[in-house]
This record gives structure tokens, C-alpha cells and sequence, in this order.
């Protein structure tokens, strides 16, 4: 996905981190099965992390995957 997306390498670390981020809430919160689901904040992540063009390229690589 990085490599479709041509993802820099500081998009690559921002996105880790609020999804690792992300796990880690779901896990110790009582709730965290509410957050909602892996790809809907995967989705949510790129869209601010990515410019336009690559969320664009990541919806594309989304449905074709």
C-alpha cells in the first residue's frame, strides 16, 4: 500500500502511529469495540495525512483490493 500510494517515509510514521495508537485505545478502553472498525480509521487516517492526489490513489487501491 506505501508503495502504490508513493507514501513518504514521514506519512508512513504518522500513519503507524495513529493506528498504533488507534489498537491500543480499542484494547484498554471498555468500549473500544464503539471506535469503530481497522479500516474505517485506517480510511480516516489517510485522508489527514495524505494529499489529495494520494487519497485519490488510496481510494482506487482500496477498492481494488
Amino acid at each position: 500500500m506505501y508503495a502504490d500510494l508513493e507514501m513518504r517515509d514521514d506519512q508512513i510514521r504518522a500513519f503507524k502511529s495513529a493506528m498504533d495508537k488507534f489498537q491500543q485505545e480499542r484494547v484498554s478502553k471498555p468500549n473500544g469495540e464503539m471506535m469503530g472498525s481497522v479500516e474505517d480509521e485506517r480510511t480516516r487516517q489517510l485522508e489527514s495525512i495524505l494529499s489529495e492526489v494520494q487519497f485519490e490513489k488510496y481510494q482506487k487501491w482500496q477498492a481494488d483490493n
